[in-house]
């Protein structure tokens, strides 16, 4: 099987990589080999390689960024999707979309499934709600894609919120985090096995025909961003990845200003997924204890 694995260089991409079964012909690319804001040279590139499938790890990911970059957020995230997808209608193979709980507004207390209507609430969230219309519009009714949503993303690889602390505990004596935003983190390992268990998964076409094409992924249990910073620190110290710890202290999102607004309650149902692929991942405090690990390996 032919996979083509954009982003390759990312947080996400590099862990798909590591975690490729045997079988697979995994063309790797990084923005140095396919520009995303290029939509014929997306276009060309699927033309060429016909891959069986697309893992479309590719984004831009700045959420404040986006605010001020929008037309390369939308070319990134939105347009080249559309020319992935344009191609494989063309050459016949498979689309698996990496997408975020940004596409929701926050403004629930109970996980979002899959098929909710999407109201994302700021630029970031639209390029990828975007995203999802331009795939599922140019593939119409066949079941050429899947759309995986997930959150809060974590790794041993990349910038992410994890390494991000960790830096900060050597450096601080006092660290302000939010506490009044809630959502599921997803640690790196378990969203990349996801990704393969998927594509394995979805390449019948039966099987395909008779399951959701949006499904969510993250791991298992709920924190807000001060909780998971708290357990963050804790785990770091107990296995002597730091010397020392910060405290860590509350504050309101409204004390902490950034350019782009963020949902308050991003929980994702994965209930769909984890039954679809007979697998429960780690909560999300052992997720963070087996990235914790890995970084000290």
């Amino acid at each position: 099987m032919k996979v083509l694995l954009t982003g390759s260089d990312g947080q996400v991409g590099k862990q798909i990589i590591i975690s490729a079964p045997k079988n697979i012909n995994l063309i790797r690319l990084t923005r140095k080999h396919l520009d995303l804001t290029n939509f014929d040279s997306c276009f060309e590139t699927i033309i060429d390689q016909k891959p069986d499938w697309i893992i479309n790890a590719g984004a831009y990911t700045n959420v404040d960024g986006a605010e001020l970059n929008k037309e390369l957020a939308i070319e990134t995230n939105a347009n080249s999707t559309l020319a992935f997808s344009k191609a494989l209608k063309i050459t016949g193979g498979k689309l698996l979309q990496l997408s975020t709980d940004f596409v929701f507004d926050g403004n629930q207390k109970i996980p979002y499934a899959n098929d909710q209507i999407k109201n994302p609430i700021n630029y970031y969230g639209y390029t990828k709600a975007l995203a999802e219309e331009n795939i599922i519009k140019t593939f119409e009714s066949k079941k050429q894609f899947l759309i995986l949503r997930t959150s809060w993303v974590l790794g041993p690889v990349g910038k992410n919120f994890l390494l991000t602390m960790i830096s900060l505990n050597q450096t601080k004596k006092i660290i302000k985090v939010v506490n009044d935003q809630i959502g599921s983190i997803t640690s790196t390992i378990s969203l990349a096995d996801t990704c393969w268990k998927l594509v394995e998964k979805y390449k019948d076409n039966i099987f395909h025909s008779r399951n959701s094409s949006i499904l969510h992924f993250t791991n298992k249990g709920q924190a807000s961003w001060y909780e998971v910073a708290k357990f963050i620190g804790e785990s770091a110290l107990e296995n002597r990845l730091i010397s020392k710890s910060a405290e860590i202290r509350p504050i309101k999102s409204s004390q902490y200003k950034t350019l782009a607004i963020r949902p308050s309650y991003s929980v994702l149902d994965c209930s769909e997924t984890y039954k679809i692929l007979k697998y429960e991942p780690p909560n999300w405090e052992n997720a963070i204890i087996e990235i914790i690990k890995n970084l000290k390996s």
